[in-house]
């Protein structure tokens, strides 16, 4: 697991939608209520015809304005003022719709929505006489036709007017596949047949060739395909062969780019998302977050929740498969060394301090069935592997040997990533040892194995480790635990005394002398293997039961 994160930004560094350096710097300046940067800014993606970039900066600061109206915005030149002025009555408008879905938006909401983008059309007006030859006041108008519902005619002259300025112009583009598709005013047909045909005009080394990737996100919100999982089902309409083919051109965009590229990112956060719901891909998938880099965006990843955490998520999720995949200490072309020999594990439970929907939700994405049992009052949960719960398959052998494979540990390692609740693992050793592994937030961090006296660390080994336990359980004194870390007894009796020191329940009867021990404990529930996007459609569910037991 810890291989997979090769060539990947850590999650604190991930932001959705994020500037790039000219536009932070502008930002920084907005704050602070200066105004020479900003209108420096976009006095430059104007003379330099940058469309994309003119695009992208006059919404995120309209979206600034939402919260400074105070600004002084007439300091800018009049051009760039009036773009603004637009543009922030769409953000007024859909500040109080919401993004949420139709059916979660009130009648007063959309009542008044409708009116304020209506007021918009004096504004985007003044943009289009101000901005001769500037396609971004005609992608402001798409905007605000879809929104009130326009007809198609109107539409279509909009659009026709921001790709003669700019005949690639990505805005344009994607407000066209939004409004062609069945969620707005037409149908998954006709979305990817736009879509392709206008990948198929662009020249080679546009990222517009990905359009019918971007296209293939919408079809998460249909409903009607949500629990389809044949490849002939799964797209409605659209057939396999079309989905396969954006997901190549995709890639080919993808390649034609540096990682991290803000433009290629357009495309590459819905290629990652169209390989997970692809299936079976799980490398492609790795290698996609890679490309992504930092470089998260709301859309797909707004679709299936919040953008930032479904994004994290799901890059988690694809770690997890591809670890699981992946023989320990293989390297292409290179003939592993021998492993050190090290006694077997024969028996693991592992304790995590979080209520069970939680680790439920985290344990789905690594590819095992576990099973469960919560703790009196709820606030932790036994897990174990269940391997005879998983089916059959070419991976069988490996799934049906996880008791004696001491893959616990990197199983709660790889699903613990982006929480912060402590587990521990214990583990019987081959030779009779117990162990007792410390995990949080996908970092091993402490261990401790007792071996009988010829094992008993010295009193300041033993502190330290004592240390690192009680600061992640939040205890006040560590010697009481350090105390039994340093008991020379019977292994099974320390290890079990070690849950007393920690302030923690007793180990379950019969821990490392028979597999599967919480089978017939109360309250006991399954979460059974299951392939990454069906783990990430129970990740995300909106009800409050645990997913899929």
């Amino acid at each position: 697991m810890a291989a997979t994160a090769e060539g990947l930004p850590h999650d604190d560094e991930v932001v959705v939608d994020g500037p790039d350096a000219p536009l932070r710097t502008a930002l920084d300046a907005f704050e602070q209520g200066r105004t020479l940067p900003v209108r420096e800014l976009l006095a430059a993606t104007r003379e330099q015809s940058d469309w994309w970039r003119r695009n992208w900066y006059v919404g995120e600061l309209a979206e600034r304005l939402l919260q400074r109206p105070d600004w002084p915005l007439d300091e800018l030149q009049p051009a760039d003022a009036a773009l603004l002025r637009a543009r922030l009555a769409l953000a007024r408008a859909w500040e109080i719709r919401t993004g949420d879905r139709a059916r979660n938006v009130s009648d007063e909401q959309f009542r008044s929505f409708h009116t304020l983008l209506v007021d918009a059309v004096a504004l985007i007006e003044e943009a289009v006489r101000h901005n001769p030859g500037d396609p971004v006041p005609w992608t402001i108008a798409l905007a605000q036709a879809m929104g009130i519902g326009a007809e198609r005619q109107t539409f279509e002259g909009y659009l026709a007017r921001a790709l003669e300025a700019d005949p690639l112009n990505w805005a344009a583009h994607t407000s066209a596949v939004q409004y062609l598709g069945k969620k707005w005013y037409g149908s998954h047909e006709e979305m990817l047949a736009f879509a392709e045909e206008a990948a198929e005009r662009a020249p080679a080394g546009s990222v517009l060739r990905g359009l019918p990737v971007a296209a293939l996100s919408e079809l998460v919100l249909d409903e009607s395909l949500r629990d389809r999982s044949d490849a002939e089902e799964k797209y409605g309409p659209i057939a396999h062969s079309r989905v396969l083919a954006a997901i190549s051109a995709a890639q080919e965009v993808s390649a034609a780019f540096e990682p991290g590229d803000h433009r290629a990112g357009a495309v590459r956060n819905h290629l990652a998302w169209a390989l997970i719901r692809e299936g079976g891909r799980d490398q492609e998938v790795l290698e996609a977050f890679r490309a992504i880099g930092a470089d998260a965006r709301t859309f797909p990843w707004g679709y299936l929740g919040a953008a930032g955490s479904t994004f994290l998520t799901c890059r988690k999720g694809a770690r997890a498969q591809v670890a699981a995949h992946t023989p320990v200490r293989a390297r292409a072309g290179v003939r592993p060394e021998p492993a050190p020999v090290k006694p077997p594990v024969t028996r693991e439970l592992a304790l995590a301090l979080a209520p069970v929907r939680a680790v439920a939700e985290a344990v789905l994405l690594t590819g095992t069935s576990y099973r469960m049992a919560p703790l009196a009052g709820g606030t932790g949960t036994w897990v174990e592997t269940a391997p005879a719960l998983d089916p059959p398959g070419k991976r069988g052998g490996l799934r049906n040997a996880l008791l004696g494979e001491g893959d616990l540990v990197r199983l709660m390692d790889a699903a613990t990533g982006a929480d912060t609740w402590p587990v521990l693992v214990f583990s019987r050793l081959g030779d009779g040892a117990y162990a007792l592994t410390l995990i949080r937030g996908g970092k091993q961090l402490a261990a401790h194995a007792w071996t009988g006296p010829a094992g008993m660390p010295r009193q300041t080994e033993a502190l330290a480790t004592a240390e690192v336990f009680a600061q992640a359980l939040g205890l006040p004194d560590a010697r009481p635990f350090a105390a039994v870390l340093r008991d020379p007894g019977e292994p099974a009796q320390a290890a079990a005394r070690a849950l007393a020191a920690l302030g923690l329940p007793p180990l379950p009867e019969g821990i490392g002398q028979r597999a599967e021990l919480l089978a017939e404990l109360p309250g006991v529930r399954v979460v059974r293997k299951r392939s990454l996007r069906e783990a990430i459609r129970d990740t995300l569910r909106d009800d409050d039961e645990p997913p899929a037991l």
